[in-house]
């Protein structure tokens, strides 16, 4: 198994650069992924709501027919008429084939209506129009993809495109419309030409930035492992001067320093074969001057081991860190689930509120069509009081007559009597019959004035009916009024919830979108805390080489001072 411990520190730094860049790959490809999968579900919610307007422009007519408004065939002809003029973004189409394929209307194409479309091919072999059977026999609606020469374009190269189908039952008519989808494609490679530029100047930056850290380390390191390899060997070094203030700069300072004391303790020693006294007292100064330089590397070495340690520490806490992370986005990720379930649930509410609604703007408008029957019989009620009241008023005008000719047959009868009585016996059978006839005109007399009473009772009823009448229809209008208002009300109501359902249904969707993104987050952080831990395998690796590294200067010092 390889060991970090046998790979050059320029190997290292190259390998962290890597796996940046592989990190940012990843990335890159994931948010590139998602940014296509979004511009594509856009494409395909616009190709949905489309046919689902031309969808109900058919169900509409075939309601109409339902009613009785129109025959069967009208109603089928405006329906077809109506989804033939429909156009949405320039010249994009509607149109209908039925369950088996057949076409029904294509309004650019009027030569396959009425023709089996189900053996037509896209450049690619697929049969479009029977793929679109198939999916409405799923659910009664569906997507449907393959490509299709683009108007303008080369013929022979298809472009790619994405309809929506959706099922009329009622008919067994299928309603169609398709968009192309190569700008979604076109986009997608305008973002990865984008992230590769950033990626390739990334990758310049990072790699030139690496290679001046690696030869700013790699080159001083490598002269001081050769000062070291000629001292053990005894040689002498040149002068070399440095003004780092970093660990190497002290460790090139610290080597000099043991150059010139190596120099001369080199130099005391040719003069202690002439004097033993003076080499001994050049030799402790010499020890002297290694404990001091012993002193200074452990320094050194102390503090790039606590270096060490603090890194290990902060890989540690790293980790901890993107474990958090890791548990707060599996949090997210749970409760994001949940609103969705939430809002799945409030919309399905919204829906049954909203048929609710339609229901009570139904009876609202039954109640309604009731009002105005009886407003309608209350007006003919009042004209046939006051026809009522007029034809009593004619009856009083005859009473009246008859009462005036009874009057004058009451005269006639008592001239009759007078004369009856001046003619004596000869007048006696007339004045008998004068006086029935009095008797008669007499009785017609109370008969008129009773009738005349009665007419009169009647008028005053018939009055007091038609006041009542009015009365009634002034209040059967004001609640014909309040049932309007109320049927307007219960409309807006219903456009509201349907309007609330459909938000609550974008909503869960963009939730969805959301647990998602937290789980590709979530991936990356696990992406990271294998990052970190290999962060902090490696800094304890380097702080045994340091341990190492102090282990041979000391010993290498012993063995000088030895």
């Amino acid at each position: 198994m390889l060991k970090l411990a046998n790979i050059s520190v320029t190997k290292k730094l190259q390998l962290i650069m890597a796996l940046a860049l592989v990190a940012f790959v990843a990335v890159s490809a994931v948010a590139l992924l998602d940014y296509r999968q979004v511009m594509l579900g856009d494409r395909m919610d616009k190709t949905r709501n489309v046919v689902e307007v031309a969808g109900s422009a058919v169900r509409a007519q075939y309601e109409r027919f339902q009613k009785g408004e129109i025959s069967e065939a009208e109603a089928k002809a405006a329906a077809i008429a109506q989804v033939k003029a429909l156009r949405y973004e320039g010249q994009n189409y509607f149109w209908i084939i039925d369950d088996h394929a057949q076409m029904i209307m294509h309004p650019f194409k009027p030569e396959l209506d009425g023709t089996d479309a189900s053996n037509i091919k896209d450049p690619n072999g697929v049969r479009l129009f029977s793929e679109m059977t198939v999916a409405v026999q799923a659910g009664h609606d569906g997507f449907v993809r393959y490509g299709w020469p683009k108007p303008g374009m080369d013929k022979t190269k298809p472009t790619a495109k994405i309809s929506y189908v959706s099922a009329i039952p009622e008919w067994k008519w299928i309603v169609g419309s398709g968009i192309y989808i190569d700008d979604v494609n076109t986009a997608f490679m305008a973002q990865l030409t984008k992230f590769g530029a950033i990626g390739l100047f990334t990758l310049l930056v990072l790699g030139g930035v690496s290679w001046i850290i690696a030869r700013d380390i790699r080159v001083p390191l490598g002269r001081i492992t050769h000062g070291l390899a000629a001292l053990a060997e005894g040689k002498e070094l040149p002068p070399q001067g440095d003004e780092r203030r970093d660990e190497i700069g002290v460790m090139t300072r610290s080597l000099q320093d043991l150059n010139a004391r190596l120099s001369d303790a080199r130099r005391l020693e040719d003069v202690q074969k002439s004097d033993a006294l003076a080499k001994l007292e050049q030799k402790a100064q010499l020890e002297a001057e290694i404990d001091a330089f012993k002193g200074t590397v452990g320094d050194i070495m102390g503090k790039l081991g606590g270096a060490t340690h603090d890194l290990k520490h902060a890989s540690d806490d790293m980790t901890h860190m993107v474990t958090s992370v890791n548990d707060k986005s599996r949090t997210v990720t749970a409760v994001t689930g949940e609103t969705s379930g939430n809002v799945q649930m409030v919309a399905a509410a919204a829906v049954e509120m909203s048929a609710s609604i339609r229901e009570i703007a139904s009876q609202t408008g039954s109640c309604s069509m009731a009002i105005r029957d009886v407003v309608e019989h209350m007006h003919k009620a009042s004209t046939t009081s006051q026809k009522l009241d007029e034809a009593t008023k004619r009856i009083v005008e005859i009473v009246d007559l008859i009462q005036n000719i009874t009057g004058q047959i009451n005269l006639l009868a008592l001239n009759a009597t007078i004369e009856s009585a001046r003619a004596g016996d000869a007048g006696k059978g007339f004045a008998v019959v004068a006086n029935e006839v009095k008797q008669l005109a007499t009785a017609t007399g109370r008969a008129t004035s009773e009738i005349t009473v009665n007419i009169d009772n009647i008028r005053e009823v018939s009055q007091d009916v038609i006041q009542v009448l009015h009365a009634i229809s002034r209040g059967v209008d004001t609640v014909d009024q309040i049932a309007v208002s109320i049927s307007s009300a219960v409309e807006e109501q219903s456009v509201v919830t349907a309007d609330i359902a459909a938000n609550m249904n974008t909503a869960s969707m963009n939730t969805d979108r959301i647990s998602h993104n937290v789980e590709d987050m979530s991936r990356a952080s696990d992406d990271a805390t294998v990052s970190a831990r290999k962060t902090s395998s490696s800094a304890h690796i380097l702080s045994e080489q340091t341990e190492h590294l102090k282990t041979e200067i000391l010993t290498f010092l012993d063995r000088v001072s030895a």
